[in-house]
């Protein structure tokens, strides 16, 4: 329920620091909002990829549940056929499996912060040079660039709460 909500507020958080962005300096919001459509897609991908294996994970705890039933539904007869190391390991293959299911969702969902962080950081990077050469140069002030950083700064948390509620409610979709 708390990812619906953030679905809800955090983008009414971000227009309003995008606004602001653009009221200091709109060249270089154009600038930051040209990189948007590179985040964008690393989300789409990896909600794609989360879907596919939370399938694939649904399946891997159908089977596991399965072998569980057929043990305990059977044990007179699993006992009385010395069955046991057959079914230990048959419910060792189906555990591994969807354990290995679990870890590659944890991985790609653990895989998405690292990378925006990096594009972010590059954007940084580049709005900094940039914006010195405007200061330098007399076109902005510092009061300006420190501005437009803190709202930069800012609009990381709602964006990383919007990617993270997507993330979610693409494995509750599952």
């Amino acid at each position: 329920l708390n990812y619906y909500s953030d679905i809800v507020r955090e983008p009414l958080i971000a227009v309003s620091l995008i606004g602001f962005m653009i009221y200091t300096n709109w060249k270089l919001t154009l600038f930051c909002l040209i990189f948007a459509p590179v985040f964008v897609l690393i989300i789409k991908q990896v909600s794609k990829s989360l879907r596919k294996y939370g399938y694939r994970s649904q399946e891997a705890m159908d089977h596991l549940t399965s072998a569980v039933k057929e043990n305990l539904d059977g044990v007179k007869i699993i006992q009385s056929f010395s069955l046991e190391t057959e079914m230990k390991n048959r419910f060792k293959k189906r555990n591994d499996h969807y354990v290995e299911q679990r870890k590659t969702i944890i991985k790609r969902e653990e895989f998405v912060s690292p990378l925006n962080e990096f594009f972010a950081s590059i954007l940084v990077a580049i709005i900094c040079f940039y914006q010195i050469s405007l200061i330098s140069s007399g076109e902005s002030s510092t009061g300006e660039f420190i501005g437009f950083i803190m709202a930069a700064g800012l609009l990381q948390k709602p964006i990383k709460k919007i990617q993270t509620a997507f993330v979610k409610i693409q494995q509750n979709i599952v």
